[in-house]
């Protein structure tokens, strides 16, 4: 598939898909050829606790400096997660909201290494939320509305990072719309 073609599926539910196409994406240059299966931009429905799951795929590597916007709207009783993944299972890290605490973790071969609770909660109120998770060399720094919120130490190395999924609660509502979340430089 050529750059100047098809890049990505957006489904949404089971009856719609929009297609963007990679002009529209950021990270891609013309010309390059990527498998479909690939390039997919997947939404599906997941368990109970989430209406649904964004999966964002990363074809560039992850590099010291590279910062990850997302933008949500929630209320103060739902959740959301963030996890980011390398090629195979291994979690870098997983952000999770449980609606009145904020945990962070890193998972190896399904074991969880560290987990840190957050000193405070950031989502008490009914609005739109911007997170940053910022890449630095030892630590993720994690800000969000421009405030700096916590920190979480790399165990593995953030330059395997390939997917980044998020899984939606069924109060929240996923704002960012960019194929790559990284903030240009």
């Amino acid at each position: 598939m050529k750059a100047n073609h098809v890049a990505a599926k957006i489904l949404g539910g089971t009856d719609s898909c929009k297609l963007l196409y990679f002009s529209q994406l950021t990270g891609f240059e013309p010309g390059n050829e990527y498998l479909e299966k690939t390039t997919k931009f997947d939404y599906y429905t997941s368990p109970a606790t989430f209406k649904e799951t964004v999966q964002h795929i990363l074809f560039s590597e992850v590099k010291v400096g590279d910062k990850f916007q997302f933008v949500i709207q929630k209320s103060n009783t739902d959740k959301f997660g963030i996890v980011f993944n390398d090629a195979t299972k291994t979690t870098m890290l997983s952000f999770q909201d449980r609606s009145n605490q904020v945990i962070l973790k890193d998972v190896y071969n399904g074991t969880i290494g560290e987990m840190k609770i957050a000193q405070s909660y950031p989502f008490a109120d009914f609005k739109e939320y911007k997170i940053v998770f910022q890449v630095l060399e030892l630590h993720w720094q994690i800000i969000i509305d421009d405030v700096a919120f916590t920190t979480f130490t790399h165990r593995y190395p953030f330059t395997q990072i390939r997917k980044i999924k998020v899984m939606i609660g069924h109060a929240v509502t996923y704002l960012t719309k960019a194929f790559d979340p990284r903030l240009p430089e």
